[in-house]
């Protein structure tokens, strides 16, 4: 077996499992479900133990909410008591590393960099607490996993070479994350972009545009959830039957409240907490010699993607392919619609990207699972044993 451990610790899920393998062991989850505060901490429960050993995990990684304050979310004693019960739970009672543990660990996080607090915690627990062999902290976070991933797969077609560039796209909970990827080199930090554009975002739109002036049908996002789910499957119907928290009969929403909230928060060019206004912002920021690769290979990985993939005709792919296409074309706004503030301007930013945006392609990284993706590129990483890059403080 081989002795590194990965660990993912995303903003809504923690996985876990040893290098070398195809999936992770573990998936921890928070108890309290979907559409929880982002400013509270979630639980993980420790196989039931109950209260008393529940891991209140609170994410770093909400960039969008408190831009430049992320370290001061927790001092480093306080996320040392919070690592230090989950990180032991995860060697002893779902991998089963038995003391001495010489197991070398490979933590991945949300973000290129981790906060200098989290990072201090991380050696602290890891190499002191738990005396581990070593520890790797990815710095690049998902997007190096996954640029390992990119690095090793087949070209997509027989008939062209391996591309020279990709977008990542990771859709999440509450945010999304874009950044471009080049191959026989590193991302490329400057072209980093984060939006508020996670599932849960664009649930928090459903249930706002549900709720008009005369009735308040849609309470929760388990309710706005059960309204779109209901949408993927009557795509074409004009409205769908749902039975919400609050109604004892079946409420029938408009399906076009669906559509406007996936262009809200997925498809308006014009906005830039819209997912196609990072993406694209992100390209006119990538160097010219990689931008048409760049834009013909644009992975989506992440849970979000996973819920959306089925939404609407064709799924996220083609309505991004499309918002992307009239986003660079210079088609000017409806006279009702022109303003004199930044939608007016983003409608015309992106037009230097118009000779290369119909090679745009938008795919899943298949066969391998979206929102797996992350755990297996580290997996691979700590397959190969890249023992430089392994460090005692």
């Amino acid at each position: 077996m081989n002795q590194t451990v990965v660990v993912e610790l995303g903003s809504s899920r923690i996985k876990c499992g040893y290098a070398g393998e195809s999936r992770p062991r573990r998936v921890l989850f928070s108890r309290g479900g979907i559409g929880r505060d982002g400013g509270e901490p979630w639980t993980v429960e420790l196989d039931g133990l109950g209260d008393s050993t529940a891991c209140k995990w609170t994410s770093p990684f909400r960039y969008s909410e408190s831009p430049g304050s992320v370290d001061a979310i927790k001092s480093a004693y306080e996320w040392e008591k919070t690592l230090y019960p989950l990180l032991l739970h995860i060697l002893t009672s779902i991998l089963f590393v038995q003391r001495p543990m010489r197991h070398r660990m490979l933590v991945i996080v949300n973000d290129i960099f981790l906060p200098t607090n989290l990072r201090d915690a991380l050696h602290k627990v890891a190499l002191e607490y738990l005396s581990l062999g070593g520890l790797w902290i990815a710095n690049g976070g998902p997007f190096e996993s996954i640029h390992y991933l990119l690095e090793g797969m087949p070209p997509r077609s027989p008939n062209t070479g391996r591309a020279k560039a990709h977008t990542i796209v990771d859709i999440g909970t509450t945010e999304s994350r874009v950044v471009v990827s080049v191959t026989g080199s590193s991302i490329l930090e400057s072209t980093h972009r984060v939006t508020i554009s996670g599932y849960e975002s664009f649930l928090s739109n459903v249930k706002e545009l549900c709720n008009g002036a005369e009735h308040n049908w849609v309470t929760s996002l388990d309710d706005a959830n059960k309204a779109v789910l209901a949408w993927s499957s009557s795509r074409h119907a004009e409205t769908v039957s749902v039975q919400l928290e609050e109604n004892k009969e079946p409420a029938q929403i408009r399906t076009e409240t669906m559509v406007e909230a996936f262009h809200r928060t997925y498809l308006d060019f014009t906005s830039p907490s819209s997912l196609v206004f990072a993406l694209l912002s992100c390209l006119l920021d990538c160097p010219v010699d990689y931008r048409r690769s760049a834009l013909q290979n644009i992975v989506l990985i992440g849970g979000g993607s996973v819920a959306l993939r089925g939404i609407g005709d064709g799924g996220i792919t083609s309505h991004l392919q499309r918002a992307i296409r009239q986003a660079c074309s210079g088609i000017e706004q409806e006279e009702e619609k022109k303003d004199d503030g930044p939608s007016a301007i983003a409608s015309f930013r992106f037009q230097s990207l118009g000779k290369v945006a119909n090679d745009a392609e938008i795919y899943y990284p298949d066969p391998l699972a979206a929102d797996l993706a992350v755990w297996i590129g580290g997996s691979v990483m700590g397959a190969l044993r890249q023992s430089q890059k392994y460090h005692k403080k």
